[in-house]
């Protein structure tokens, strides 16, 4: 069951000084576990649905913009607790920590895997891609082409003057595209 491997990651896995993130509504905050687990039997605990607690320093984070997409999309995962073992994500969690204390509480060693892109969510990555081509060839995304519901297709794009018009599939990490699918 999903409660089990929560309760489990919750109480064996996390340690004290280790990183959390979490999301109400579309704030997001970064904490650092300060203390062990501990079970709270009170009915304001139990009210709640959360018995099993950690303290944690929690600090806001100021913008969107500041989470990066693979941790926002982590959030999608339906998952109470999830690991985030990718080596930029932790530096990230690390520098932004700092930033945010104001004092450098880890150390910041790159990872020889680290990889800015990785970071980037699908959407991150779709954007990046859409603002690259309307910058360098002038075109303009069509937004209402922007559907989930057509997967071969993330957007249309159209030259400024109307003549040319352009499709963008965008794919990550190792996943191929097969133009087969694309013939018209």
């Amino acid at each position: 069951l999903g409660w089990r491997r929560a309760t489990n990651d919750f109480i064996m896995r996390m340690e004290i000084g280790d990183l959390v993130w979490a999301r109400k509504r579309a704030d997001y905050y970064l904490g650092q576990i300060e203390s062990d687990w501990e079970y709270r039997g009170s009915y304001e605990y139990k009210n709640t649905d959360a018995v099993n607690v950690r303290k944690c320093l929690w600090l806001s984070v100021p913008t969107l913009g500041h989470v990066p997409g693979k941790i926002s999309a982590s959030f999608r995962a339906g998952s109470t607790v999830q690991r985030v073992i990718q080596p930029s994500a932790i530096t990230y969690s690390r520098y932004l920590y700092n930033q945010l204390a104001k004092r450098e509480v880890y150390g910041l060693e790159l990872s020889p895997e680290a990889d800015i892109f990785s970071l980037l969510s699908d959407e991150d990555l779709e954007d990046l891609v859409g603002l690259y081509l309307q910058w360098k060839y002038k075109y303009l995304i069509q937004p209402s082409s922007c559907k989930r519901d057509t997967p071969l297709v993330e957007f249309e794009l159209v030259s400024q003057d109307g003549k040319i018009k352009a499709s963008a599939s965008v794919k990550s990490g190792e996943t191929p595209i097969d133009m087969s699918e694309y013939a018209t």
